[in-house]
C-alpha cells in the first residue's frame, strides 16, 4: 500500500527516496516485488534530463539501480563538483561512489550553513561509506535521523521501529538455538544434511592452518600473493557456516556452487581478511601469531608500516569493486545468500579502530 501510493502519485525522486528509506530501515525485504517493479520501470524510463539537472537524484538513482543489479551509468562527470550542487547530491554521490570507485576527499566547507541532520549524515558517510556498513546497525541509526526530518512518513517510521524490535527478539532466540544440538536436527528437517559441507569446509580450513604453521616454523615469510591465496581460504569458513544456518533460504544447488569457492565468496573473504589484518595484526603479533598481509608486504617490498597500511587500504577498496562486479553477475545464488557474503565484507565497523572483536580496548 505504501509503495502503490507513491507509484501512482509521486514523482521519480519521491519513489527513489522511499526505496532508499525502506532499504536503510532494513525493511525493504517486505517489499521486494514492489521495489523490483519500480526500479525496472525507472531503469526502462530513465530521465536523462533529470540526471543533468539534479545530481542528488542522479546519484540516488545510480546507487539503487546498481545495488539491485541494473547496469547504470552515473550520467555526470563525477570528478567535477559544481558550485550550485545541493549538498544532498554530494552526500549521495559519495555513498554511490563506493559502488564503482572511491572519492578520496570532499572539501570541508560543504558542512557550512547546511541542515544539521544532513551535516551529520555527510560526516557519517565520509567516515565509512554506506556500502561498507552493517545494515542492521545502520537501521537503528537511521531511525533516529529519519524521525527528526520534517518530511518523515509516520507509517514508515512505525514499521521500521516495529520491524527492528521484532527482529532483535528473533535473533536472540536464534542465538539460543544455534548453541544447541537442535540446530542440525532443524536443518535435516528442512532437507539439508550439512555434515559433508561442514567436513569439507573444516578440512580446507585445517589445511590452510597447516600451511601457515609450516611457514612459521621454518621462518619463511610468504609473498603477498602467497599469503592472500591461502588466507582467502582460511577465512571462508565463517561464510560457509553462515550459509548453512539460513535454513529457509539456501538449497542444494547453492551449496554445491559455494563449495567451488566462487569469485564472490573468494573476494568477499579477501576483503574480510584485509580488514582483520589491519585491525588485529599488532596484538596478534605480540602473541606470537604468524605474519599477516602487512608484514608480508613490508618484507617483500621493503617499505615502512605506514605506507604498507595505505597500500592494504587501497587494495581493500579495489577488491570491493570486484565484490560489486560479482555481486551483479548471474549465478545460482539468491539475493539472500549474496547478502550473507556482503555482510561478511561489511565488518569494517568491527575493525575500523583496531581489534573490535578480540581486544577489550576497542
Amino acid at each position: 500500500m505504501i509503495l502503490n501510493d507513491i507509484v501512482e502519485h509521486d514523482r521519480l525522486l519521491d519513489q527513489l527516496e522511499m526505496i532508499d528509506s525502506l532499504q536503510r530501515f532494513g525493511v525493504a525485504y517486505h517489499f521486494d516485488d514492489e521495489i523490483n517493479m519500480m526500479l525496472l520501470n525507472i531503469y526502462q524510463n530513465s530521465d536523462n534530463q533529470m540526471r543533468k539537472e539534479n545530481l542528488y537524484a542522479a546519484a540516488l538513482e545510480f546507487r539503487l539501480l546498481r545495488e539491485y543489479g541494473y547496469h547504470s551509468s552515473p550520467g555526470t562527470n563525477d570528478s567535477v563538483i559544481y558550485n550550485e550542487i545541493l549538498v544532498g547530491g554530494v552526500f549521495n554521490n559519495w555513498i554511490c561512489s563506493t559502488v564503482f570507485r572511491t572519492i578520496e576527499e570532499v572539501s570541508g566547507h560543504l558542512y557550512d550553513d547546511i541542515d544539521p541532520i544532513l551535516a551529520f549524515q555527510v560526516r557519517h558517510a565520509m567516515e565509512l561509506p554506506l556500502q561498507w556498513r552493517m545494515p542492521r546497525l545502520e537501521a537503528r541509526l537511521y531511525v533516529d535521523v529519519y524521525e527528526r526530518r520534517s518530511d518523515s512518513n509516520p507509517i514508515v517510521l512505525e514499521l521500521a521501529k516495529l520491524d527492528f524490535n521484532v527482529l532483535q527478539a528473533l535473533h536472540q532466540e536464534e542465538i539460543k538455538d544455534m548453541s544447541s544440538s537442535e540446530t542440525y536436527d532443524i536443518l535435516k528437517e528442512k532437507g539439508h544434511d550439512v555434515v559433508s559441507n561442514l567436513k569439507k569446509a573444516w578440512v580446507d580450513l585445517l589445511g590452510s592452518y597447516m600451511l601457515e604453521a609450516r611457514r612459521y616454523l621454518s621462518g619463511y615469510t610468504p609473498t603477498s600473493e602467497e599469503y592472500m591465496e591461502n588466507a582467502g581460504i582460511s577465512i571462508t569458513l565463517i561464510a560457509t557456516q553462515a550459509n548453512l544456518f539460513v535454513t529457509n533460504k539456501i538449497n542444494e544447488k547453492e551449496l554445491e556452487f559455494l563449495e567451488s569457492y566462487p569469485e564472490l565468496l573468494y573476494w568477499s573473504s579477501v576483503v574480510f581478511r584485509l580488514q582483520d589484518d589491519l585491525g588485529t595484526s599488532p596484538d596478534e603479533l605480540k602473541r606470537g601469531d604468524v605474519s599477516k598481509s602487512i608484514q608480508c608486504y613490508m618484507h617483500g617490498n621493503v617499505v615502512p608500516e605506514e605506507a604498507t597500511r595505505e597500500h592494504i587500504k587501497n587494495l581493500m577498496r579495489e577488491t570491493w569493486k570486484k565484490v560489486n562486479i560479482h555481486r551483479a553477475t548471474v549465478s545460482p545464488l539468491s539475493q539472500s545468500v549474496n547478502g550473507i557474503k556482503l555482510n561478511l565484507v561489511r565488518a569494517h565497523c568491527i575493525y575500523q579502530h583496531g581489534d573490535g572483536h578480540g581486544s577489550q580496548n576497542h
